[in-house]
């Protein structure tokens, strides 16, 4: 399993709603969630 690397809260709103999350992982997958389900793809392939 990836391991998270880097997790933001509420300040991260860029892409996602207000009380968003942000999680990069290892191989530099970045996942955004908040109070709707939203996606930032891979930053690396």
């Amino acid at each position: 399993a990836m391991r998270i690397i880097e997790f933001l809260g509420e300040e991260y709103t860029q892409g996602v709603d207000l009380y968003g999350f942000k999680l990069v992982l290892e191989d530099g997958s970045m996942y955004a969630f908040g109070m709707r389900f939203s996606w930032i793809p891979p930053l690396v392939d």
